[in-house]
């Protein structure tokens, strides 16, 4: 992404991942049914109007937040939302909206994005990409795939890099639900990723998830009061501090 721009600033690779929901399940998008997920995988359909912040509690210099939503409109869906990352060093600011339809059991989807950068020493840069994706359903078995950055934009020797991705999810019974993804970056190495939610009661879910390269274990649990939901998620990294989010999404 682009916080891949400094190795001084960004030695880790840090994205965009704000949502409780993605983190906990090892940003595996099929498992995180929130209006945010759009952003990745923009072939997901889930309504709503959701707000997130990482590391609500101060617990690192980095400042992310993410508003999200997505309506059904006729047989379409439109999803829009801000995202904003800062930090004592730089300004942040991506603005996006997608589209997707689902036709039988197959859902198509595409978001345009458009950057804003700004870093202490007034480098500016402004750029815009697009992200496409598809899911398909079949009995017990999800499966997903979405490039990320199609269109490739490159100033001042900076570039989106591509992201592909396959995700594969599976419900052998009502309550549980696991999943597992492969990623590749071009110029990078693939990582792959598991993710498991389990409904511990009709209120409350729990989710894990593991991501490779570098390790990360993550877990988060989901508290549902009619058409709210109330997300908490930690996340380990072997190098940085313990990634906190919370966020809180409104279904209707």
């Amino acid at each position: 992404m682009i916080l891949f721009i400094s190795k001084k600033l960004y030695p880790f690779g840090i994205d965009y991942v704000v949502s409780p929901q993605i983190i906990s399940t090892g940003e595996i998008y099929l498992l995180s049914k929130a209006p945010t997920t759009a952003f990745y995988q923009p072939a997901a359909q889930n309504e709503g109007l959701s707000i997130n912040h990482s590391n609500p509690f101060g617990f690192s210099e980095l400042n992310f937040f993410h508003l999200a939503t997505q309506t059904k409109i006729f047989k379409e869906y439109i999803s829009a939302g801000i995202i904003s990352v800062e930090n004592r060093y730089f300004a942040d600011r991506v603005f996006y909206l997608g589209y997707s339809k689902k036709i039988s059991n197959i859902s198509f989807g595409g978001v345009g994005k458009y950057y804003q950068y700004k870093t202490i020493d007034y480098l500016q840069l402004a750029s815009g990409t697009f992200t496409g994706g598809m899911v398909w359903n079949f009995k017990k078995f999800t499966s997903g795939v979405s490039v990320s950055n199609i269109t490739q934009t490159q100033k001042n020797n900076i570039s989106l890099p591509s992201v592909y991705k396959y995700e594969l999810s599976i419900k052998p019974v009502e309550k549980t639900e696991f999943a597992f993804s492969f990623e590749k970056e071009k110029n990078y190495d693939y990582r792959y990723a598991f993710g498991a939610i389990q409904i511990i009661h009709p209120t409350l879910f729990v989710s894990t998830g593991f991501i490779s390269n570098p390790d990360q274990f993550s877990a988060g649990l989901c508290l549902k009061i009619n058409n709210l939901d109330l997300n908490y998620a930690v996340r380990t990294h072997p190098e940085l501090n313990m990634t906190h989010s919370a966020g809180i999404t409104y279904r209707y």
